[in-house]
């Protein structure tokens, strides 16, 4: 992975309890309100490690942009075992339409053996084509944004109830 560094972010982007690194792509900064990346290759994408102890009912959060040349279709991906093995979550499919921030997973529910425990959750470059599909594959410096990260989850009350809140904000 390649972790963006945190000197020269927001004060708002560096605090929490997750982590957020590159996988595949370059890091380029900090633009458009968001993460940047570039030099991407299919499978690449962003990786954020998240713990839910104590958590259930996960919810995945994000807004996302491409470039035209960058890319255009992304899926989420889980690994309980470190980034040995990666399961792709169905119905995670999306396709970046925009070259302006929009919200592309909106709490999208995650699966339950992920609930109260470590895992790794991935927002993964799943075809080579482009935001613009009439530019053919992206581009080595077609850039993709990300922010808004959010995982929210239930977890359990004093008197019982449940109530939800954040499980763990995620830090780039």
């Amino acid at each position: 992975y390649t972790a963006a560094p945190e000197s020269g972010l927001p004060a708002s982007a560096t605090t929490g309890s997750g982590m957020l690194s590159i996988l595949g792509g370059t890091y380029t900064g900090y633009g458009s309100k968001s993460l940047a990346a570039n030099a991407w290759s299919v499978g690449g994408g962003w990786v954020m490690d998240v713990n839910a102890a104590g958590y259930s009912n996960l919810k995945f959060s994000a807004k996302m942009r491409s470039s035209a040349t960058g890319p255009g279709a992304f899926n989420l991906q889980y690994s309980i075992d470190s980034g040995a093995t990666w399961t792709t979550i169905e119905g995670s499919d999306i396709t970046i339409a925009s070259t302006s921030l929009s919200d592309t997973y909106s709490n999208f529910a995650l699966p339950e053996i992920l609930n109260n425990c470590a895992f790794q959750l991935r927002v993964t470059i799943s075809s080579a084509i482009a935001q613009n599909p009439d530019k053919g594959d992206f581009a080595s410096g077609g850039t993709s944004n990300i922010n808004n990260i959010a995982i929210i989850g239930t977890t359990s009350g004093e008197g019982g109830g449940s109530t939800t809140s954040t499980c763990a904000a995620v830090t780039p």
